[in-house]
């Protein structure tokens, strides 16, 4: 067993929320309370690096080529809401970012998992007080 230590410039810095490892166990993928998704490269010393803004709940693709999150939408000038964000599927470096549904849906969309042929995305689906657990069929183009 390991034991993982995050390089930090400013240890207060960050409170991290969520997390997601690659599945070749390099690439760490953290959200904080501050609607934020850092990259962290294990084993490179760097410090985790943003990888996405406005953004919770990451997860890899079993194969590792896709990345689902909740897009989270701005509450006034400074606040996010964790329970206001959409699902969105992007490549493996944060390209090409869609949204998981075409259509309008209201929002409260978190913790996504991919089913292990990637052709599903189980979330939780609701407020802070009540959610559902719910799965979608993931669009042929945005499959890993």
């Amino acid at each position: 067993r390991t034991e993982l230590s995050l390089v930090r410039e400013d240890p207060q810095g960050h409170q991290y929320f969520d997390f997601s490892l690659s599945p070749d166990g390099r690439i760490l993928l953290l959200d904080d309370l501050n609607g934020r998704v850092f990259r962290y490269e294990i084993g490179s010393g760097a410090p985790p690096a943003l990888f996405l803004a406005e953004a919770a709940s990451p997860a890899w693709s079993l194969d590792g080529s896709k990345v689902v999150y909740s897009q989270l939408r701005r509450r006034g000038a400074s606040s996010l809401d964790y329970y206001d964000g959409e699902l969105v599927v992007a490549n493996a470096d944060g390209s090409s970012p869609e949204p998981l549904f075409s259509e309008s849906y209201p929002a409260g969309m978190l913790s996504p998992t991919w089913s292990p042929d990637g052709t599903q995305i189980a979330f939780l689906y609701g407020s802070r007080n009540s959610n559902a657990l719910l799965i979608a069929e993931v669009p042929e183009r945005l499959r890993p």
